[in-house]
């Protein structure tokens, strides 16, 4: 997933934060940030203002969702799976 911003001040300022936590201090100075292997603890609130002007409102705020729906099909196709070796298994006996 990735999240990107437009800023038109110096980005060495911008910070992120998510769900109105600590800032998330490796992305500092980021426009863009790529979070790999999305898991529902990733679903919130992210924001990025520039350091010492949140109090302003010129930020960003993003609402990301996350759904369980790759678990979901995984279950689906195990199962699927799973009911085909059955089926193998009784045909030969």
């Amino acid at each position: 997933m990735e999240l990107t911003v437009t800023a038109s001040i110096d980005t060495n300022r911008l910070r992120w934060l998510h769900n109105n936590g600590s800032a998330i201090t490796k992305w500092n100075g980021l426009t863009s940030i790529v979070i790999n292997n999305v898991r529902k603890a990733d679903a919130g609130v992210y924001e990025v203002f520039e350091v010492d002007n949140r109090h302003l409102g010129l930020h960003a705020i993003m609402k990301v969702i996350v759904r369980g729906i790759i678990l979901f099909l995984f279950k689906v196709l195990q199962s699927a799976l799973e009911f085909k070796q059955k089926r193998r298994v009784h045909s030969y006996v």
